[in-house]
This record gives structure tokens, C-alpha cells and sequence, in this order.
């Protein structure tokens, strides 16, 4: 309760304008960088309150997470705003193929869907040929919903990547 109760408290401090202590900040980001999960979340929960999802931050502090979950954390909050910067898909585009975590592969399945649908398809191919664990079915088809739309303006490459084997 209390964690939530603070978070409410930054976002509401941060929408009338209030601008916090640098100090607090770097605070909160060293706190990102922990191996535990749930405060590292949390604290990664802060600094989007404090500097909004836009900036450097989630990309800087994405090279540096431990842990996975974080990381996974920061795709979805890189991806939360209705329209996507270009920046922001470049950025995807260079992580997709180094990224080895199945849950940070699921963040960025489901960040497809806000990508413009021009440069879905190199990032859904790099994610199709992830090994994607058998009970997994969630993968498969967040890459699935996202590539569907590529499919139409890319016929022969979606053609290409069936007869591959390469799911979906």
C-alpha cells in the first residue's frame, strides 16, 4: 500500500509541475540498477513519475538493469504513450537482437502493436527467430498480433518466413 501510495504522490506532485532534487533522482536510479526485483521495479515506477516516459533515462538505465523483469519493465514503459518516436523504435530495433530474456522478448512483442507498421517487420522477424520455450503460447502470438498488419504490405516476406519454420 505504501509504495503505491507514494507512487500516486510523485505522479500527482509531477502533473502541477513540481520539479524535484537531482539528488533524488540519482537516488532512485542507483535503486534501479539492485538485484531486487520488486524495489528496482518500484523504483523505476518513481523516476517515470518524476521525468515522464520520455528520455534517455529508460534507454541508459535498459544497458545497465540486472534483472530481467526490470528490464522487461522499461520496454513497456518506453512503449506506454499512444504514439511511438522514432527514437524509441531505433532503440528496439538495436536491442531486439541482443536481448535473451524471455519475458523482456514479450514486452517487446507486445510494443510491436505501437510501432508504425512500416518497421514492425524487422523487429518481428529478429523476435521469430528467439528460441521461444514450448509452453510459452503467449510469445508466439504477441508476434503474431503484431506482425499481422506487416503482412499485407510484405506478402513475399511473410511467405519467406513461413517456409523458414520460423514461428508464428
Amino acid at each position: 500500500w505504501w509504495r503505491r501510495h507514494a507512487l500516486r504522490n510523485l505522479y500527482e506532485r509531477s502533473a502541477a509541475g513540481e520539479e524535484f532534487p537531482r539528488s533524488l533522482v540519482e537516488e532512485l536510479i542507483g535503486e534501479a540498477k539492485e538485484t531486487n526485483v520488486r524495489d528496482a521495479v518500484s523504483a523505476v515506477d518513481g523516476i517515470h513519475a518524476m521525468l515522464g516516459g520520455t528520455g534517455d533515462w529508460i534507454f541508459d538505465l535498459y544497458a545497465e538493469a540486472i534483472a530481467e523483469e526490470v528490464r522487461a519493465h522499461l520496454v513497456n514503459l518506453a512503449f506506454s504513450s499512444r504514439t511511438t518516436d522514432d527514437e524509441t523504435v531505433t532503440w528496439l530495433e538495436k536491442n531486439v537482437g541482443t536481448e535473451s530474456g524471455p519475458l523482456v522478448h514479450l514486452a517487446m512483442a507486445s510494443a510491436l502493436q505501437r510501432v508504425p507498421v512500416e518497421k514492425r517487420w524487422s523487429i518481428a522477424e529478429e523476435l521469430s527467430r528467439k528460441s521461444i520455450p514450448p509452453e510459452d503460447e503467449n510469445l508466439v502470438l504477441m508476434i503474431w498480433y503484431g506482425m499481422e498488419p506487416a503482412v499485407v504490405s510484405n506478402a513475399e516476406a511473410a511467405l519467406e518466413l513461413a517456409r523458414s519454420g520460423i514461428p508464428p
